[in-house]
């Protein structure tokens, strides 16, 4: 790694921080600069386990489901179509206020 231009090209974009990306080492000499340093874990090669266990920790990725007419009052979109559900999940946790939910 080369520090020094790590950096110099902190100081040049005016970086407040500085980021360990998982797998990563940073020297003493970035550790004790002036940044802050965050770390972050790369999912695909880190702790599934903890990811699932802390949802807020994943990336969020938006999507659009397919068109659908309405053919009445009501329409039924099904948000998952088309889409991997081993990998993705529909947060239901957030935002709700947008989404009539019917049991």
């Amino acid at each position: 790694m080369d520090e020094d231009l790590t950096l110099r090209l902190a100081k040049k974009w005016g970086a407040d921080v500085i980021r360990d990306s998982d797998g990563t080492q940073l020297s003493e000499e970035i550790m004790n600069s002036d940044y802050e340093i965050y770390s972050t874990i790369c999912l695909i090669r880190s702790d599934n386990a903890w990811a699932k266990k802390i949802w807020t920790s994943c990336s969020r990725i938006f999507w659009m489901s397919h068109p659908v007419v309405a053919k009445g009052t009501t329409v039924e979109i099904p948000l998952m179509e088309g889409y991997f559900k081993g990998q993705f999940i529909v947060n239901d946790k957030e935002g709700l206020g947008y989404w009539v939910k019917t049991a």
